[in-house]
């Protein structure tokens, strides 16, 4: 049974799961003043859901089962309780791993309808706004694939040709064929850089209980700075995160120390040096989160807050999206990511706001 309020094509779907047959037709008549609303009870079917107290538990399979299982869904969940209603606080609190709770707002009997759309609308811009971010992150995804296919291929033959070319190249215009080297490595880290982004875009993986020092072991493992100095003192640390993903803020965090760090060369100089990394990077943990540090040349205060912008670049000829993929994660998360002086004088990034897991 449906029925539509407004606008059909503008208005927002509400699933209305009430098993009493007279309260079900006065909420139905309340709700039709905003919204189309359906009153199917065999499938999840709305923008949102409004079910009463009574009705939840024989409503719960409906409300658990996805719309897609190949698709992440936020359909928002409200409950109608009447007075002197028990509710489990299970059903409100966010899952050991992350995952939602299973109910997103309360709304108290009687219901006063001013009160009642206000909340309904709150949750409904958020699925809105929650299905703009999926579709752009599946649209940036979708480009990324085509753009690492599509340049790859050509990066490929024009390394090939190049490393065919050296050996018949005069040993005074070998600087050329550097450039073009360096040149073309360069096109690789951005096309890597950008599949990092479109994989990660705004969505973490399962959230489970992780070693913050192991995995930052894991990321220093892949990065190849023989002068640099590797510090690990978060071992005791551990977080509720998405391995991976927390792996790859170490490593680009890592990465940016030690293309950054050299002393004499401050990350975000507009002027080109050469960068052996011959510094010392340094992991802890904090009450709430961890840090990552180094004793290198630092950043200048004035272009501290600039960093953190995305796509910022330093004009050294680096991508400029290390650190958006860290931003992107960070964010994903929920966490907060602040940038400082280290006490050494060089830079510190500090990341709060993250679960501890004793």
């Amino acid at each position: 049974m449906s029925n539509t309020g407004g606008s059909a094509d503008t208005a927002a779907t509400v699933q209305l799961l009430v098993d009493d047959d007279a309260n079900r037709e006065a909420l139905q008549t309340i709700l039709e003043r905003r919204y189309v609303v359906t009153t199917d009870a065999s499938e999840l079917s709305g923008d949102l859901v409004l079910v009463d107290d009574r009705s939840f538990a024989s409503s719960r399979d409906v409300i658990e089962t996805p719309d897609d299982e190949d698709r992440l869904e936020f359909t928002p969940v409200v409950l109608l309780r009447r007075a002197g209603t028990r509710l489990d606080e299970s059903l409100l609190t966010t899952g050991p791993s992350g995952e939602r709770p299973l109910i997103d707002e309360v709304v108290d009997a009687p219901v006063q309808p001013t009160i009642l759309f206000r909340r309904l609308d709150n949750l409904i811009t958020r699925r809105r706004q929650f299905e703009l971010l999926q579709n752009q992150n599946e649209q940036l995804e979708a480009f990324a694939d085509v753009v690492s296919h599509d340049l790859r291929n050509p990066l490929q033959i024009a390394t090939g040709r190049l490393e065919l070319l050296e050996s018949s190249v005069p040993t005074d215009e070998q600087v050329h064929v550097e450039e073009i080297q360096t040149s073309l490595e360069r096109m690789e880290k951005i096309v890597e850089s950008m599949l990092t982004l479109a994989q990660r875009g705004n969505d973490t993986g399962a959230l489970t209980p992780v070693s913050v020092g192991d995995v930052a072991d894991d990321a220093w493992a892949v990065i190849d700075a023989p002068d640099a100095t590797f510090v690990n003192s978060a071992a005791e640390t551990t977080i509720l995160a998405d391995e991976d993903q927390l792996q790859t803020i170490f490593e680009n965090l890592f990465r940016n120390a030690v293309e950054h760090g050299t002393a004499g060369e401050s990350a975000g100089s507009e002027t080109e040096g050469t960068l052996t990394g011959a510094i010392e990077i340094a992991v802890s943990g904090i009450e709430d989160g961890f840090v990552v540090e180094d004793d290198g040349a630092g950043i200048p205060p004035e272009k501290r807050e600039r960093v953190l912008e995305r796509g910022y670049s330093g004009g050294d000829g680096g991508t400029g999206l290390g650190l958006d993929i860290v931003l992107t994660v960070v964010e994903a998360h929920g966490w907060d990511i602040t940038l400082e002086e280290s006490d050494a004088g060089g830079t510190q990034f500090l990341v709060t706001g993250v679960t501890r897991v004793e």
